[in-house]
């Protein structure tokens, strides 16, 4: 990441409803907290700060990273 990320989402689908959460990118790191019963497909997307971004503010390929979530401590490097 770089000082222009801005925001970190997390979307995910469990039991026939879909979730999202958000956490603010401090010092390039970012928690979310909460707990799933069983694993599931998320996603992880990063949103960089449009105005000083020498980036675009989102691209597919670079900006979202796809992962089983589950019912456990998971770290992401």
């Amino acid at each position: 990441m770089s000082q222009f990320a801005d925001m970190a989402y997390l979307f995910y689908y469990t039991n026939g409803k879909s979730y999202q959460d958000s956490a603010k990118i401090v010092d390039d790191e970012y928690t979310f907290k909460g707990t799933v019963a069983e694993p599931v497909q998320a996603r992880i997307r990063v949103k960089y700060v449009a105005a000083t971004a020498p980036k675009p503010a989102f691209v597919m390929g670079r900006d979202m990273y796809t992962f089983i979530l589950e019912p456990a401590t998971i770290k992401i490097v």
